[in-house]
């Protein structure tokens, strides 16, 4: 027989709010442990236990370095009962300098390039904490966190790190939830500290006395912010906008008239816009192959975007065999992503 339900404690609600506002409870309940980072140490749970995991096998920045097989083993064994091949992704973001500011783990053979390689299978690869880790971990022996029951109750795992860094803004984050979202760029650890004290001085200090310390975010691979300051200031107070970042370049020449554009630093995950009216230079085959020739022979001074389109064409350019050279206006914008590129 059910319980009495007082019909006071009954009352009409719409069916759309109702299911709205219990599936983000739930949202926030499972999602947000997966796949967005807590604010207190920046990190999210597969990271949090990959770090406490190579902590446990004594894997510090003065140790020898571990089979990273070994590393996710236990991760998976003990704290993250999911695929090893998302733990073994996850521990080599971290140690990739070009995908995070400040890399957590230190790795040792082959972690992938800028370029879209794929790191080794995780039985040849080795790898240790880093120095900005051990700070992450230091005083987590000392009850400095709670700790609570793996999935099993066999082990217990922190809840957070101590995390004597502050890893959320230096090194930014990025996960997709149900209903949630975030996309935190890196950050100068140095700019971070000296905003921190300006706020130890003054709690209620204003935004712009902190973005006089903290200018704009520092990704790892470098770049020209070409934000106007004022969208830069808009973005932190409101924490909605976006950056937009120049690869960074010069020419050096080679004789006889030559000269080759060297790139120094350069977004990862690199898009390209081509407004259309942009004049294209390509080498096109009978397969219906397409190579794009966006800065061949063309004056440097108008690589730059976006004044592309006022490139000269490429003269006596002799196209290799098989190819037929021809520049065209574009009709339409023109996107062109790292996976398009060669």
């Amino acid at each position: 027989m059910s319980a009495h339900v007082d019909p006071k404690n009954i009352r009409p609600v719409a069916f759309s709010d109702a299911l709205g506002e219990r599936y983000l409870a739930y949202a926030l309940s499972t999602i947000t442990s997966r796949s967005l980072p807590d604010v207190r140490d920046g990190l999210k749970p597969v990271q949090r236990r990959l770090l406490f995991a190579m902590r446990e096998l004594k894997l510090d920045p003065t140790a020898g370095y571990k089979k990273c097989a070994r590393v996710v083993g236990d991760v998976i064994g003990k704290y993250h009962p999911h695929g090893d091949v998302a733990v073994y992704d996850a521990m080599v973001r971290l140690a990739q300098s070009f995908a995070v500011r400040w890399p957590l783990v230190e790795g040792h053979g082959n972690f992938g390039n800028i370029d879209g390689d794929n790191a080794a299978a995780m039985r040849y690869t080795e790898a240790r904490l880093t120095e900005v880790a051990a700070v992450l971990l230091d005083g987590i022996g000392e009850d400095a966190v709670e700790f609570r029951d793996t999935y099993d109750g066999e082990e217990l795992e922190p809840i957070v790190l101590p995390a004597a860094f502050p890893n959320l803004l230096a090194n930014g984050a990025n996960g997709i939830a149900v209903g949630l979202a975030t996309s935190i760029p890196p950050h100068n650890a140095g700019e971070l500290c000296d905003a921190l004290l300006v706020l130890l001085k003054n709690s209620r200090a204003d935004l712009s006395e902190l973005i006089a310390c903290v200018p704009g975010p520092d990704f790892p691979t470098g770049g020209v912010l070409v934000e106007d300051p004022a969208m830069i200031a808009e973005a932190y107070a409101t924490g909605r906008g976006g950056f937009r970042v120049r690869a960074r370049w010069h020419t050096e020449k080679v004789g006889r008239g030559q000269y080759q554009i060297i790139v120094t630093e350069i977004m990862r995950d690199t898009v390209l816009i081509f407004d259309a009216g942009t004049r294209v230079h390509e080498l096109t085959n009978g397969a219906g192959e397409i190579f794009v020739l966006f800065a061949y022979g063309v004056d440097p001074e108008n690589v730059a975007f976006p004044d592309f389109q006022d490139a000269e064409a490429l003269g006596d350019f002799t196209p290799p065999d098989g190819w037929t050279y021809s520049t065209r206006v574009l009709e339409e914008e023109f996107v062109l992503d790292s996976e398009d590129t060669t």
